[in-house]
């Protein structure tokens, strides 16, 4: 992995040195800011990838050698420690596919943006389908909605209600 990651960024700056001959600044701008995002992401992955596979590879090659090649036979206490930490850094090296996602989450400021939108999609599709839209406070339908004005149940705009609770009334 960490090979293919180095190689893709050597390839995107290549491709970036290519596309600075064509003018065009904008576009340029951007695809700066795309490909050090994408550096970025692609470094945390390789390096945390890197963590969390080094210690469970560690005990797989002793137990390659010691154990199997040697035939060194562990005391209690050792095999007990010695499971625990198998099964320790095995559920770290399986976890690392699901981490993937919270790398991009972290580092990568678009992934970030697109996956609010998705969640706020989805939220919105099943508030609607479920009818449960109508229940929330009206400042959690605007920003569920992604509405510019807030309406209230009557339909008039909140600010027209706010001039009407504003105005003078005549004391009865």
């Amino acid at each position: 992995m960490s090979i293919f990651g180095i190689l893709m960024i050597y390839n995107v700056h290549n491709i970036h040195g290519q596309n600075n001959l064509r003018g065009n600044n904008r576009q340029n701008k951007r695809l700066r800011s795309n490909d050090r995002q994408l550096s970025i992401m692609v470094l945390f992955q390789i390096i945390i990838t890197t963590m969390i596979s080094i210690p469970y590879f560690a005990l797989a090659i002793y137990n390659a050698i010691a154990i199997v090649m040697f035939h060194y036979k562990l005391s209690a206490s050792g095999l007990a420690i010695y499971n625990f930490a198998y099964n320790l850094f095995r559920l770290l090296y399986f976890t690392n596919p699901v981490l993937t996602f919270y790398i991009y989450t972290l580092t990568g400021p678009k992934f970030r943006t697109e996956m609010k939108r998705c969640i706020q999609y989805g939220l919105k599709s099943v508030m609607t389908t479920i009818g449960l839209q109508r229940y929330l406070p009206p400042r959690v339908q605007q920003v569920l909605l992604g509405e510019n004005q807030l309406v209230n149940t009557i339909n008039i705009p909140l600010s027209q209600n706010r001039r009407r609770e504003n105005a003078v009334h005549p004391v009865q």
